[in-house]
């Protein structure tokens, strides 16, 4: 079976459908989707050879010299130089043509060509050659590194997965990272917009709270919520602002004052108004719930509080501190 069986096309299939061929024989028999099959891994490998060597021109055309070679092995060849010195011969032949060109009307007197203008001209064509191949060699590894990354993102979109399902593509989206590097980035900078769609304030004016002898003001609380659902809570969280701030503010004004004018003021702060979420949302934060693609296991509520302001306190008679 040669590369063009292996992909089911003919041997005068063009670039797109041999991409597109690629796409649907390596969804259909990637071992992950196969996994009671013990030939699958071995089918997907031949799959990505074959791609491979058909998607690059340079070796397309020297394969499918081998491969009519191997269909008529009695057919005599005239013998002839290698690819090699065949691609110099056609680009020293090329220069030959370009400077005959050049000094056609010129009274019939030929000039010679400067020395080594030859060989400018073929290490020219040879570093254009070069610079042609290594681009149609790695597209190709490109747009397939895309590919998968691609359909590995809409398979973990699609519902119905079990939560061994949802980690068994957790584990081949670290697979696919290790294999390319360059992905980290990119997967790094979709977390962080990620987090930042699930982060929201919610205060929408400073919140003052009296602590005995005097008053904290708080400009800003920004809320972190988990990846499970978040959009839905992130809704109903704006919906019920009022009430929320409401709860807040009756849970901080019954504080303790020395928790919060302390050392450890800050994080005390912040464990107090998570808490208070927490119980006013019927959430629970710290319980494991279905894997999400930026985290797993997933986690439901609110699972951080941001303090990006600064906060004060004012001492009754005093100014802010």
């Amino acid at each position: 079976m040669n590369h063009y069986d292996t992909l089911e096309v003919s041997a005068r299939a063009s670039p797109e459908v041999l991409r597109a061929a690629y796409r649907s024989l390596i969804q259909r028999f990637h071992p992950d989707r196969r996994p009671d099959d013990p030939e699958a891994a071995a089918r997907a490998a031949a799959i990505t050879e074959a791609y491979d060597v058909l998607s690059d021109p340079v070796r397309r055309a020297a394969y499918d010299d081998w491969l009519a070679a191997q269909q008529a092995p009695a057919a005599p060849r005239a013998a002839g130089p290698s690819p090699a010195a065949a691609a110099a011969s056609a680009a020293t032949g090329g220069a030959a043509r370009v400077r005959t060109a050049g000094t056609a009307g010129t009274r019939g007197t030929a000039r010679p060509a400067p020395a080594g203008s030859s060989g400018r001209w073929v290490l020219g064509l040879l570093v254009l050659a070069f610079g042609v191949g290594l681009a149609t060699w790695l597209w190709p590894r490109h747009a397939a590194r895309e590919d998968d990354w691609a359909s590995l993102r809409q398979s973990f979109s699609a519902p119905g997965h079990t939560e061994e399902e949802l980690q068994a593509l957790l584990r081949r989206k670290e697979a696919l990272l290790q294999r390319q590097p360059a992905l980290r980035e990119r997967e790094a900078q979709e977390a962080a917009r990620d987090r930042e769609a699930r982060s929201l304030d919610l205060l929408d004016q400073p919140l003052e709270i009296y602590l005995g002898t005097g008053a904290m003001t708080i400009p800003r609380v920004q809320l972190v919520l988990g990846t499970f659902d978040g959009p839905a809570l992130r809704s109903y969280i704006l919906k019920n602002r009022e009430t929320l701030v409401r709860e807040l503010s009756r849970a901080l004004n019954a504080a303790k004052p020395e928790l919060l004018l302390g050392p450890d003021a800050e994080h005390n702060l912040q464990s107090m108004i998570q808490d208070t979420l927490t119980t006013a949302l019927g959430t629970q934060p710290q319980e494991s719930y279905p894997s999400t693609w930026f985290e797993s296991p997933g986690r439901y509520g609110v699972v951080a509080v941001q303090l990006p302001g600064r906060y004060s306190f004012k001492a009754y008679g005093a100014g802010p501190t």
